[in-house]
């Protein structure tokens, strides 16, 4: 069964997701950003900078972002956008669990 529960990256909430295999992921609810994979041999395959402020005030360094709605500054908005520094929450976690 997969699981997901509620935890902490740095001073950030988050999700954590740990497959039947015991691969995991975590996701932080700021930006929505995947700061963390580790596959079933529990090895972290995910780069986060030891100079990311995980405390929300700034865009995490590292790990997977959500970029939108635009790249770098190719639109008129702020660059990258705003999705990765809004927080965001978890809905519905679609387990019958109900863990997360």
């Amino acid at each position: 069964m997969t699981l997901a529960t509620h935890t902490t990256f740095g001073q950030l909430p988050a999700i954590r997701i740990v497959a039947p295999d015991g691969a995991e992921a975590t996701i932080a609810l700021y930006g929505a950003h995947l700061v963390s994979w580790k596959g079933a041999d529990g090895r972290e395959r995910m780069f986060v900078s030891e100079k990311s402020v995980l405390d929300g005030s700034r865009a995490i360094r590292g790990g997977v972002p959500v970029i939108f709605p635009q790249f770098a500054e190719r639109g008129t908005g702020m660059r990258h956008g705003f999705a990765r520094v809004s927080t965001w929450r978890l809905e519905d976690s679609g387990l019958d669990d109900g863990a997360a």
